[in-house]
């Protein structure tokens, strides 16, 4: 499938329509191209019962599939896969990492049977530039992070380079969403440590290793693979070098390799205690660090050739992020323990009104799927235009509110909708309509 990032951008219904195809196997090619080669001639509501129908016939193979337990069938459907595979890539290209993945949700099919090799850094990262979009540098870092991980987790494997990763930047732009989705897709453990509800050792409340245990229970297997993301751990560094010692001590038994971690495996009085050894751990840190901003302001200023302290007056808050360097994360995380152990550091930025609309239009489980599954479930189908997308998008960058902000206009924008599920109908959200349910959402504040 096309990429978003291709030039001749194809709509979110064209991608959902190719990733239905590709997914089930049992559609012949020549089935596949006479739909994709429709697909052109068609509007987008008669392309929306053509995904509904898809989405149906998919439902039903993946049921079979998966509820099969012969040997016998299991062959067939793995042959069937990859045969699926080569026809579609004679056709349409090679197949990227996220068409893959999805293909094997529906056969249930283990990657290494069919297709391991899709598994590299830049596959990782280019199906991740598919669900956040605008990150392309945190793609890249983030994609190399986890496929470290995954050999440094294997049985097998010799000593690989340490994975630890620090992303800073704005909230609601997709810092947390691309860890879930590559280890929801990569099936990998996953759990996220709320920094800011975190207490030390000996005191009532949440600790790191509660994670640990609550991941333990909830995978029901060894935790020998689990990234944890640290969020909003800004809030350990007070600025100025300052940090609290004995979170910083607890968060090193995480992220160094040479560590034991041990846990207990539930929460119960009579629990028993698991270990696990750090360097099968993969820690990933994030939060806002707007105290960079301030270093790097600081550092320009005092010692940046013929720049006075007024020489970046016209730069933004959001454009200083641009000028961080290492030495800047250095200085405010404070500790060289710390700042050694994290290995690599990357950006997220703030996202366009442009880029908002390209994830309403084109992204991977984009916002708008929840509530066309919604109104699929009621047997109403909901479309949307170029210029519709764009009214929401403008919106939520107007109000700063993120890939967040969007689920929330779309509630506002199809809530008198999603009262009115009776009838067969088609929802249309193009400008005029969006505008209309805009300007009533806010004279009825």
């Amino acid at each position: 499938m096309k990429s978003v990032k291709s030039k001749n951008k194809t709509s979110l219904m064209d991608n959902t329509i190719r990733r239905l195809l590709f997914s089930n196997p049992s559609m012949s090619i020549e089935m596949c191209r006479k739909i994709t080669n429709a697909l052109k001639n068609k509007t987008e509501e008669e392309k929306e019962l053509i995904r509904a129908n898809l989405q149906e016939s998919l439902a039903l193979y993946k049921e079979r599939a998966k509820e099969s337990v012969s040997i016998e069938y299991r062959e067939d459907i793995r042959s069937q896969a990859k045969e699926h595979i080569r026809q579609w890539e004679s056709v349409y290209g090679k197949a990227s990492l996220a068409d893959i993945l999805s293909l094997i949700d529906s056969t249930d099919i283990k990657l290494e049977e069919i297709a391991s090799d899709y598994l590299t850094p830049k596959t990782i990262a280019e199906m991740l530039d598919e669900y956040v979009v605008g990150q392309g540098a945190y793609s890249k870092k983030l994609a190399l992070s986890i496929y470290t991980h995954i050999l440094r987790t294997k049985e097998d494997s010799e000593d690989m380079p340490k994975a630890n990763l620090l992303v800073y930047g704005p909230s609601g732009v997709g810092k947390t969403y691309g860890i879930q989705v590559l280890a929801k897709k990569l099936g990998i453990p996953f759990g996220i440590v709320n920094c800011n509800s975190v207490v030390p050792e000996g005191i009532v409340g949440e600790k790191f290793k509660d994670k640990l245990t609550q991941l333990y229970m909830d995978e029901e297997d060894d935790l020998d693979n689990a990234i944890i993301y640290f969020d909003e751990v800004d809030k350990f560094f007070k600025g100025n070098g300052n940090y609290d010692d004995r979170m910083l001590e607890e968060l090193l038994l995480f992220l160094d390799d040479n560590n034991i971690i041990t846990y207990p495996d539930s929460f119960r009085q009579d629990c028993k205690y698991n270990q696990i050894p750090a360097k099968k751990i993969t820690c990933i840190l994030g939060g806002m660090f707007e105290t960079l901003k301030e270093a790097a302001q600081k550092r320009l200023a005092l010692n940046a050739p013929g720049f006075t302290s007024t020489a970046h007056e016209d730069i933004s808050d959001n454009q200083i992020y641009e000028y961080v360097n290492k030495e800047d994360l250095k200085k405010v995380i404070g500790s060289d323990e710390l700042y050694g152990r994290i290995g690599h550091f990357v950006r997220v930025n703030d996202l366009s009104a442009e880029q908002l609309a390209d994830i309403l239009l084109q992204a991977r489980e984009s916002p708008l799927d929840l509530y066309r599954n919604y109104f699929s479930r009621h047997n109403i189908h909901l479309v949307i235009t170029k210029d519709g997308a764009e009214e929401i998008a403008k919106a939520a960058y107007e109000q700063q509110v993120g890939v967040r902000g969007l689920k929330t206009i779309l509630w506002q924008v199809l809530e008198d909708e999603m009262h009115d599920i009776e009838g067969m109908r088609i929802i249309r959200l193009n400008r005029k309509y969006v505008q209309k349910k805009l300007q009533d959402g806010k004279a009825g504040i």
